[in-house]
């Protein structure tokens, strides 16, 4: 989803007349951090969806370790503008997938008002390693997957939690806030 968020705030940013130059000039530190930590998450989701048991064994310790990197990466960029908020962001959804064994917990009425609900039987047979459907048991549930985009305002559906729409809000601000910065102006002196 924040691939989706960079691409409308960089477009709402030119909008607003700001410069995408701006953008690469960022100065991220250890950036490694956090594609270490995607990856991770990525290859935890293709070990669950082929099978392969080295991955699926350990895939909660690895997707602990995968938020705890991120959280690392944003630590060493903490004065990048709204970055804070996107560590807030993280972290509620660090909270809630360790407190419940390493997978994330959805709710299934919000699969089926998003359109996903053909997930519903693969998360019941707990073939699904990023998420468990959420229950009577649920740790934190109001920070759980629980909020339906239909397809009408995502593309394809997509369920979410309150994590991930203070993450991208941070991710958005980031975007505007360097696109879109006033540069002071110099003060022309006079020749006399």
């Amino acid at each position: 989803m924040s691939a989706v968020v960079v691409v409308v705030a960089i477009l709402i940013g030119m909008v607003r007349g700001g410069k995408i130059g701006r953008l690469f000039k960022l100065q991220f530190e250890r950036l490694e951090l956090i594609f270490i930590a995607l990856f991770l998450q990525y290859a935890v989701s293709l070990a669950a969806a082929f099978g392969l048991p080295p991955l699926t064994c350990y895939g909660n310790i690895v997707l602990g370790a995968s938020y705890l990197l991120l959280l690392v990466g944003i630590w060493f960029n903490r004065k990048l503008p709204a970055a804070r908020m996107i560590a807030i962001g993280i972290l509620l959804n660090a909270l809630v997938t360790i407190a419940n064994g390493g997978r994330m917990p959805v709710s299934a009425a919000a699969l089926d008002k998003a359109g996903l609900a053909y997930y519903i039987p693969l998360l019941e047979k707990g073939n699904y390693l990023k998420h468990t459907l959420l229950d009577s048991h649920t740790y934190f549930p109001f920070l759980a997957d629980i909020i339906p985009l239909k397809p009408s305002i995502y593309p394809g559906g997509k369920v979410i939690s309150v994590g991930d729409i203070i993450l991208n809000c941070g991710v958005f601000l980031m975007v505007q806030l360097t696109m879109c910065r006033r540069t002071p102006r110099r003060r022309m002196r006079q020749a006399v």
